[in-house]
């Protein structure tokens, strides 16, 4: 059997974190599943299917798993993520390694990317 990947995101506020996250992606809204935990899944069935955990403290600094979206207009996506309660962070992109990307934050500072797909 192949593992099937869920991803879990802590958060205080399972409601706008769970909403934010459903809303950039395009899943389905978030179920409340219990006090604790909310899960969101894409409706093509491509991505992985999204647990938010509430917890009372988020530990600040630099995960060492974050989420790369590939989009294909880093100021479009910038603009959709402080629209729906997000935070831009690099103000210019940054091109390293023939990748081009910013950084950005959800309601709750959890760092993830923009990184421009490769046509």
């Amino acid at each position: 059997m192949t593992p099937s990947v869920e991803i879990t995101i802590d958060c205080r506020d399972l409601e706008t974190t769970s909403r934010f996250w459903a809303e950039l992606l395009n899943y389905d809204d978030a179920e409340q599943l219990d006090d604790t935990y909310w899960a969101a899944i894409d409706p093509s069935g491509r991505g992985p299917r999204l647990v938010f955990q509430r917890v009372d403290e988020i530990s600040k600094g630099k995960s060492p798993v974050h989420l790369d979206l590939q989009v294909d207009d880093l100021d479009a996506w910038a603009d959709r993520v402080t629209s729906l309660g997000g935070s831009r962070v690099d103000r210019e992109p940054i091109i390293e390694a023939g990748s081009t990307w910013i950084r950005c934050e959800d309601p709750e500072g959890i760092v993830f990317c923009l990184v421009l797909s490769r046509q």
